[in-house]
């Protein structure tokens, strides 16, 4: 899943996303993300397919929604990430979100010397 979270949402869940799973190659075949990890059967292929899902579905989609005026308008982004997304973009941080946005992410906050 790629996904896009509001850091400064009071809420989880403040993201937009999609799935790899109905993603197809402009060949119309499936990516194969899958392999067998006894056996090691199909792990190249798994990491080849993972690189050109990357480059043809994951960095288009980011690069489409990296902008906040345009991120703000998803259709599918609730109504509290909107109101924390706007109000990130006009300078006013809600500190406990950010912070719990980050923990939810596994992004450890850098120590203080």
């Amino acid at each position: 899943m790629l996904s896009v979270r509001v850091l400064n949402a009071p809420v989880a869940g403040g993201a937009i996303g999609i799935v790899s799973d109905p993603a197809r190659r402009a060949t119309g075949y499936a990516y194969h993300h899958r392999f067998n990890a006894e056996t090691g059967s199909t792990y190249d292929r798994c990491v080849e397919e993972l690189g050109l899902y990357m480059t043809e579905i994951a960095e288009p989609w980011f690069d489409e929604w990296r902008d906040p005026e345009k991120l703000v308008k998803h259709v599918d982004l609730g109504a509290e990430a909107r109101e924390g997304l706007e109000s990130a973009m006009i300078g006013n941080t809600n500190r406990e979100a950010v912070a719990a946005s980050l923990k939810a992410l596994g992004v450890k906050p850098p120590r203080l010397l």
